[in-house]
């Protein structure tokens, strides 16, 4: 009678924590294949695009990067294949293999300053998205003032390959299409701040916000808080991000809800609550 109870309870406590695990978020799979050059002269440069473009995927914490390594056979099979909208079965299969789920390819080519981005869904073979970048001088000035007010970049840009083989300019650009691009085909998810928990005064010292389990929240998550400003930059509206403070996730009460111990801008974080605006959170890059 007693391994009947010790069986049962184990069956059930089986049955609850493979709910568990198969309900856990999961991240998206790239392998990002190594980009090519219309000629060898540009070479250098698309490695060094190749590995900005890396950084922009690594930096969203929204994918696991298949290592470089791994991608070899997967690049050689590449080369030989004759179209480029499509994988052929023989890249599906070894694209399975190394667990990747969707593969990115680039052309970079230097005489024309344009940059050819295609994304394949490994499940099928088939295109799912293209971008192509132009590099060109004609908004340099206007694309290094808007680097400078883009918060989400200057957290990336202390992070990746600084070579001066790309313009600070052409950085900037390569990054803001890349993201557009990926936010595209792999939104984001919106974690919305709901209400102050605990506030004093001017200061707000806890936060709740809209989310937990689901969107991959995890205690001790640096998150930074900000809400969104649309400008009007020569006749088209943009909106920017604009960093308040920041917190550590203390606690994930569920699939919905966590609770965000603020440590930075308490002040600033009360003021736009009290004034009824949205405010965002989004994790820090660490």
């Amino acid at each position: 009678m007693a391994t009947g109870k010790i069986t049962f309870s184990f069956f059930f406590a089986s049955c609850f924590w493979l709910s568990v695990f198969a309900q856990a978020p999961t991240q998206t799979t790239i392998g990002i294949l190594a980009f090519r050059a219309t000629s060898s002269g540009h070479a250098s440069k698309a490695e060094i695009i190749q590995e900005v473009v890396t950084s922009a995927f690594v930096n969203a914490k929204r994918f696991d990067i298949v290592e470089r390594k791994r991608l070899q056979l997967i690049e050689k099979e590449r080369e030989l294949q004759k179209s480029e909208d499509f994988l052929d079965g023989y890249i599906v299969e070894q694209s399975k293999s190394v667990g990747a789920q969707v593969l990115l390819s680039g052309t970079y080519s230097g005489d024309s300053r344009l940059l050819d981005i295609k994304l394949f869904d490994v499940s099928d073979g088939k295109l799912k998205g293209a971008l192509t970048i132009s590099f060109t001088e004609q908004k340099k000035g206007l694309l290094e003032k808007m680097a400078a007010l883009d918060s989400r970049y200057r957290m990336y840009q202390s992070a990746t390959n600084n070579s001066k083989m790309l313009s600070d300019a052409d950085r900037y650009l390569l990054f803001r299409e890349v993201s557009k691009f990926m936010d595209e085909h792999f939104p984001p998810p919106l974690v919305q701040v709901v209400r102050a928990e605990d506030a004093s005064g001017s200061k707000v010292k806890m936060l709740l916000i809209a989310g937990g389990t689901a969107k991959n929240i995890k205690k001790n998550d640096l998150l930074e808080v900000y809400f969104n400003e649309t400008l009007e930059v020569e006749g088209e509206q943009m909106q920017r991000p604009v960093a308040l403070g920041s917190g550590k996730v203390v606690k994930v009460e569920n699939d919905n809800f966590s609770q965000l111990e603020v440590e930075e801008g308490n002040k600033e974080i009360k003021e736009k609550l009290d004034a009824g605006m949205k405010l965002f959170c989004k994790k820090i890059s660490q």
